[in-house]
């Protein structure tokens, strides 16, 4: 039983969206913005 639930509280992020400050999130987002838009396959480089 025990399992199963380690397993299940896993799924579910430790905080949600209304617990964290939106600055932190939009800071994330334009980390993984700037990231996607500087990775580039080899042969477009």
């Amino acid at each position: 039983m025990t399992d199963r639930i380690q397993q299940m509280s896993e799924m579910w992020p430790k905080t949600t969206s209304d617990e964290r400050d939106p600055r932190d999130d939009q800071e994330e987002e334009k980390r993984r913005e700037d990231e996607i838009n500087s990775d580039k396959p080899p042969h477009h480089e």
